[in-house]
C-alpha cells in the first residue's frame, strides 16, 4: 500500500487531482457568489467586465463599485499568486494552496459573520490565487479559472488532432470545463439549502487538495533524498 502511494505521489497524478478538486472549488463559489451578489462573479471576471461597461452606462455607481471590488481582489490574488510562485522555491505550490485555502477560509468567515459582500470579495482574491497553483508543472496549464479560454484552446486542439494518431488529445483540456461546471452545479444547490454557508465545502475541497500537495512534496523530498544517500553510499 506504501509502495502504491509512493508510485502515485511522484506521478502527474496529484497534479490532475488537484487541478480538478480547484476547478470544482472555482465552479462552486462562483455559483454561490452569483446568487449572494445578485449576477457579479468570483471567478468569472469577463462577466464581472461586462457588467461593469454596462452598469456606467446605466449610471449603476453601487454596482460598478462591487464588480470593480471584485476584479482588484482577484487580481491582487493572481499577482500574489505569481509572486509566491516565482520567490517561493520548491515548496512554492504548498505555500498557494495554503494561501488558497486562508483566504478562502477568511472570506467564508467575514461572509458569515460580519458582510456577505465583503466576504465574497475576500473570496475573490483566492479565485486569483488558484491560477498560480499548478503554474509549475505542465501537465495542466493555463489559468485554471480561465473557462473560455479552455474552451478555445480545446477547439484548437480538436481541429489540430484531426487526421493524426492522437484524435483525443483535445479532451487533455476540454474535461477542465464539465468539472467547471460541476461545481456550478453543486455551488447552486449549496446556496439553495444553506446559503453563503455552503463555502464551507470549498474550503474543506481546498484543504484537502493542500494536504495533497503536502503528500507529494514531501514524497518527491524523500526521494530525492534517498536517491542522494545511494549515490553518496
Amino acid at each position: 500500500m506504501a509502495a502504491r502511494l509512493d508510485r502515485f505521489l511522484s506521478s502527474a497524478h496529484p497534479d490532475i487531482a488537484i487541478a480538478a478538486a480547484l476547478l470544482f472549488v472555482a465552479g462552486l463559489i462562483d455559483a454561490i457568489a452569483f446568487f449572494v451578489l445578485k449576477g457579479s462573479f468570483v471567478a468569472f471576471m469577463s462577466g464581472n467586465s461586462t457588467i461593469m461597461g454596462a452598469s456606467a452606462a446605466a449610471g449603476r455607481w453601487s454596482t460598478i463599485a462591487l464588480v470593480a471590488g471584485l476584479v482588484v481582489a482577484f487580481f491582487s490574488g493572481a499577482a500574489g499568486g505569481a509572486a509566491i510562485s516565482r520567490w517561493g522555491g520548491n515548496h512554492a505550490p504548498v505555500w498557494i494552496l495554503g494561501a488558497v485555502t486562508g483566504a478562502l477560509l477568511a472570506g467564508t468567515v467575514v461572509a458569515l459573520t460580519a458582510s456577505p459582500t465583503a466576504g465574497m470579495i475576500v473570496v475573490a482574491v483566492a479565485t486569483g490565487a488558484i491560477n498560480s497553483a499548478l503554474s509549475h508543472t505542465s501537465t495542466v496549464q493555463g489559468g485554471l479559472t480561465y473557462v473560455t479560454g479552455t474552451l478555445v484552446k480545446s477547439a484548437q486542439q480538436l481541429v489540430a488532432s484531426l487526421g493524426t494518431d492522437r484524435p483525443w488529445a483535445w479532451l487533455e483540456v476540454f474535461w477542465m470545463w464539465p468539472v467547471f461546471v460541476l461545481g456550478a452545479v453543486c455551488g447552486g444547490f449549496a446556496e439553495r439549502h444553506w446559503g453563503v454557508a455552503g463555502l464551507w465545502v470549498g474550503v474543506l475541497i481546498a484543504a484537502c487538495a493542500l494536504l495533497l500537495r503536502v503528500a507529494e512534496t514531501s514524497s518527491r523530498g524523500n526521494s530525492r533524498s534517498d536517491g542522494t544517500d545511494r549515490a553518496a553510499g
